[in-house]
């Protein structure tokens, strides 16, 4: 993220801490993809996580209440407070620190996970570069997917201009220069959880989208041009990791 982005999001985040989970319900998709992320874990006896950009800690509380171990990291001190404070999360489970640069030898966890938020990251690739690199067996990715959106032109047009590579300056001309828009969200980058498939699947063994929207318009396309949020689930198996 660049430094005008960084700071105004940490603002946003500094400024609304106390009000964060009313604008984020855990009955949204993120919180959707959190029961997924249980199921599937249990099924590859995933036990211990880390969620990157915990924020108020609701996923971490989550993922404790269901059993498994787990640390959360963010770069926010005040969302830090509210994990501590509201949702009685330990401070000895909560780290302050970036997703870019993740204080943790490799493999240090079975699964890493992250919901909603690399759209405010400006550079989301290296987070997932981190990602992998500290887990074991499971990265999951809960978050937008720009080709989701719109009408189907809008949708063709964006999915062209990404495979062309000359997107990000479309949408800087569509930004009139920012590279970001501003909502109450704060800082939001375009971001698809499908932008992360190439590096996910050069260390994965299987890769699979869970859809957490409603299906608009029937389409074997479906999620890529019919969900605004999907759930990008990518898993190295053991055997594999041992190899390695």
């Amino acid at each position: 993220m660049n430094k005008k982005g960084t700071a105004l999001q940490r603002k946003h985040y500094q400024d609304t801490a106390n009000d964060y989970d009313q604008l984020i319900s855990m009955k949204d998709e993120h919180g959707l993809a959190l029961k997924y992320v249980c199921s599937i874990a249990d099924q590859y006896e995933l036990k211990n996580f880390l969620d990157v950009g915990c924020g108020s800690g609701r996923g971490v509380r989550y993922l404790l209440e269901k059993g498994f171990e787990v640390l959360g990291i963010e770069p926010v001190a005040e969302l830090l407070e509210v994990a501590i404070n509201k949702h009685g999360v330990s401070s000895s489970l909560l780290l302050k620190g970036e997703g870019e640069s993740l204080p943790f030898a490799d493999q240090s966890f079975d699964a890493v996970c992250e919901f909603a938020v690399l759209h405010h990251v400006k550079k989301p690739a290296e987070v997932v570069a981190e990602m992998t690199r500290v887990s074991r067996h499971a990265v999951f990715i809960s978050d937008e997917n720009r080709f989701g959106r719109g009408p189907l032109w809008w949708k063709l047009m964006k999915l062209v201009w990404w495979k062309i590579g000359i997107f990000p300056l479309g949408f800087w001309l569509l930004t009139k220069g920012k590279g970001y828009t501003v909502s109450e969200d704060g800082i939001s980058y375009s971001y698809s959880v499908f932008d992360s498939y190439s590096t996910l699947a050069k260390w994965a063994d299987s890769i699979f989208f869970i859809p957490l929207k409603p299906n608009k318009g029937r389409s074997w396309l479906h999620p890529l041009l019919n969900c605004s949020h999907v759930l990008l689930c990518a898993i190295r198996h053991p055997d594999a990791t041992a190899k390695n």
